[in-house]
């Protein structure tokens, strides 16, 4: 008897048990992946057919292009408990919640 309460299993069987103790009534859950996305409201742009000059054929043409939309950046992270945590946002100005519901 005594030999089966030394064995590996019966040690390892008493370090769980007296873990379960120790976290029993505990928050715990641990941060397994958590990650940056960049939202853009003009990601889906494309080159564009442009009627220029004849002299300026091959040159490389350049116009500007109004891109002052607020950019927003979300993160999202999974547990490993399956809890779900709610997305934050990162943004560079204020704005109001209601426009991204």
């Amino acid at each position: 008897m005594a030999r089966m309460e030394n064995s590996p299993k019966s040690q390892r069987a008493d370090r769980v048990l007296a873990l379960i103790k120790f976290v029993q009534g505990k928050l715990a859950w641990m941060l397994i992946n958590g990650e940056e996305i960049g939202i853009q409201a003009y990601a889906d742009s494309r080159p564009q057919c442009v009627i220029v000059p004849i002299s300026a054929k091959d040159a490389d043409l350049h116009f500007p292009v109004d891109r002052s939309e607020p950019r927003v950046s979300a993160m999202v992270a999974v547990t490993l408990n399956g809890e779900k945590l709610r997305p934050f946002l990162i943004t560079s100005q204020d704005f109001d919640e209601t426009e991204f519901l």
